[in-house]
């Protein structure tokens, strides 16, 4: 994984928010983005610790190629909050 996406990681991390503290303060579709957000971080979190306790190597392969799938939406739709304006 590249620094810029540890980094893009590690930002969302200090700032991250659940779904249920997504309040009305956005638009529709800002709130849709922040979920996704919210929902990709779980997904990522969850593929590490995966990651940490498989030992198969096709296991381990398969593993590698879901954290990058999942990373680079994540990485898709935090540009686009970038692009936005859109802060949680």
């Amino acid at each position: 994984m590249s620094t810029y996406a540890l980094k893009s990681v590690a930002f969302f991390s200090r700032t991250h928010k659940t779904k249920n503290q997504i309040k009305g303060k956005f638009t529709s579709e800002e709130r849709e983005v922040l979920e996704i957000i919210a929902s990709l971080q779980e997904d990522l979190d969850n593929l590490y610790n995966k990651f940490q306790f498989i030992t198969d190597p096709w296991l381990i392969e398969g593993c590698i190629y879901e954290i990058k799938a999942a990373h680079a939406k994540y990485t898709y739709y935090i540009k686009r909050c970038k692009e936005k304006h859109i802060t949680a």
